[in-house]
């Protein structure tokens, strides 16, 4: 209703996958040139920027700007570059995550459920074909075992044979989101948990703002 006092925030769940994949023929109708292949270095010119990308084919891309969408891996701004990072370790403990995926038992909820642990928090996530499950835990206190553990008793999955994929999550920022000729976005520029959603807000708050940048015209410093 009109009179009720708070703003209603939700989101959506995506299949990651396949949004990629609309997004990549999206871009590919409108003329972005799409390649695909593995990044074997990153070469810096004289002045310290990346001039170019060495892929394991042998050939190189080169440009005046780079975006860095690598993940924790953070190749480019991390690696290439040496952009310090700032941890939020010391406040923030969840380091590390299970995923398991399960059937619907039932009806398609149309929320995402959280559940406290013993060392973490765990979600499930209702999709079209499957329920996503998981656990975000702090690996200094407890192992990855007991975590797998405690999440298959929660589910009720102790004795199914299901398989969990494990991760491991850099928890802080980098220290310049841009710097010199290469932007991250996304994990690349940092990951705050357990405000989890907050990634995908961040990757498209700074999708935008490049492109308010680019629209403008000006790469320079004050960019």
């Amino acid at each position: 209703p009109a009179h009720f006092p708070f703003d209603v925030w939700y989101g959506y769940h995506f299949d990651a996958t396949l949004l990629g994949q609309f997004l990549a023929r999206k871009a590919t109708a409108l003329g972005v040139r799409h390649l695909q292949g593995h990044m074997r270095q990153a070469v810096l010119d004289e002045a310290g920027d990346i001039d170019h990308l060495q892929l394991d084919d042998g050939s190189a891309l080169s440009a005046d700007l780079f975006v860095d969408c690598t993940g924790f891996s953070s190749l480019l701004i991390g690696q290439a570059l040496q952009t310090p990072f700032i941890s939020y370790a010391e406040n923030l403990f969840n380091d590390a995550a299970i995923a398991v995926p399960t059937p619907h038992e039932g009806p398609i909820e149309s929320q995402t459920v959280s559940s406290a642990l013993g060392h973490g928090w765990a979600w499930q996530i209702p999709l079209t074909t499957r329920c996503g499950n998981g656990y975000v835990y702090s690996s200094a206190h407890c192992t990855a075992d007991q975590a797998e553990t405690e999440l298959r008793r929660h589910l009720g999955l102790l004795d199914a044979d299901v398989p969990a994929r494990h991760l491991k999550m850099r928890v802080g920022r980098t220290a310049q989101q841009w710097h010199r000729n290469c932007v991250a976005v996304g994990l690349s520029q940092g990951f705050i948990e357990p405000l989890e959603a907050t990634a995908l807000l961040f990757v498209q708050r700074t999708a935008a703002m490049l492109v308010e940048v680019l629209e403008r015209g000006d790469l320079g410093p004050a960019a």
